[in-house]
């Protein structure tokens, strides 16, 4: 079965009055798979015959597929790909959700094997605290190798994908409309970056007109892609809530950060945890400890590490105590090569930082790297 054959068949289903993404999913459950949906004998859903007698028909008229494969040409010159319910490279915790869409659109090289794969959402307003909050959060979670969803949004939801890609983790961007842009457009610049470190997922197709309601179908899938959904500031409303209900629904974990009570942007994360929707987060130790998650890092034996690091240091051989500012002017490296760099380092025993940023080597005797 060809993709433009699959693309045509799961338009037809979607389009067809008074299916929504629940209904089709059910369908595809009943049948197996989306071409038995199409192939397959109609006694396998006797309450939907009517319907799926309709919807064979219109997939075998004349020029049906012909939307479908110019879609599919539009995708491939954007290297922008198909995935099916149903299929072995469909996100497996999202397939367990009762609305799974019948088929996302990826851009960008995604492993979902690679967990925990954690829902990093909040305000667009956030704070400076609740910016630092989610850096520092993510920061102390690197160990895991965690993958990072979020919106791709102003606010908390750009700062976890900033983050993330820093480190070198997998981020993925979940949007609310068509792959051939990007909302909000001051993103842009952040786009190749996402899709070298993970990538971007949707199930809009490019044709797809776009709606505001379209945030709030997007945001189920931020939160059955995952296996946790954090909080980190919202408001007494917002899409965030709205996340972590979903979340909630899908038996997955909620955490909030929470704030002063007499913080508007933190109202959202006390009612959550107030009426028990979400745990209390303080920190990374204590999601660790909830979600039963080790943070113990494998050492990296030396012979594994890359140059930068050896450059590091073979630098601090010479001169022990050094600041990341003092590193970056000697290695002329950018400021995201050497956090990365410092983190394996810090995570492998190497060095160590204090209260004021400077890191001290803790074997003076390692050189010649």
């Amino acid at each position: 079965m060809s993709i433009e054959q699959k693309l045509l068949r799961v338009r037809v289903m979607q389009r067809e009055p008074k299916w929504g993404v629940r209904t089709i999913k059910k369908v595809i459950d009943n049948f197996g798979s989306l071409d038995a949906v199409f192939d397959g004998p109609l006694g396998q859903c006797k309450e939907a015959s009517g319907p799926i007698k309709m919807i064979r028909q219109k997939a075998s008229r004349p020029g049906a597929l012909l939307e479908a494969r110019r879609e599919y040409e539009r995708l491939q010159h954007l290297e922008i790909r198909p995935v099916f319910y149903g299929e072995p490279d469909y996100p497996v915790l999202l397939a367990h959700c009762p609305d799974a869409p019948a088929v996302l659109f990826v851009r960008g090289k995604l492993d979902w094997g690679q967990s925990p794969i954690v829902s990093i959402v909040g305000t667009r307003r956030a704070t400076r605290r609740g910016i630092a909050l989610c850096e520092q959060l993510i920061e102390d979670l690197a160990p895991l190798k965690p993958t990072i969803v979020s919106g791709f949004a102003y606010g908390v939801d750009i700062a976890a994908h900033k983050k993330a890609m820093t480190l070198g983790l997998q981020s993925i961007g979940c949007m609310a409309h068509g792959l051939d842009r990007i909302y909000p457009q001051a993103h842009q610049r952040h786009a190749a970056n996402l899709v070298q470190n993970g990538g971007f997922i949707s199930e809009f197709w490019l044709s797809d007109p776009f709606y505001k309601s379209n945030f709030l179908q997007r945001n189920r899938i931020i939160a059955g892609l995952s296996v946790v959904t954090i909080v980190i500031e919202s408001g007494a409303k917002g899409g965030s809530l709205i996340t972590a209900k979903m979340a909630n629904d899908y038996d997955r974990e909620v955490f909030a950060i929470p704030g002063a009570p007499s913080d508007g942007q933190s109202a959202g994360c006390n009612e959550l945890i107030r009426t028990h929707q979400a745990h209390l987060l303080t920190d990374a130790s204590s999601l660790c400890a909830a979600m039963n998650w080790s943070l113990q890092a494998r050492a990296i034996p030396i012979h594994e590490l890359g140059k930068t690091e050896r450059q590091i240091l073979n630098l601090m051989s010479l001169e022990p105590q050094m600041s990341s500012a003092e590193l970056q002017d000697q290695l002329a490296i950018t400021v995201g090569q050497l956090q990365v760099a410092l983190l394996h380092l810090e995570l492998s025993g190497l060095v160590s930082r204090d209260v004021l940023g400077i890191y001290r080597i803790n074997n003076p005797n390692v050189r010649g790297l």
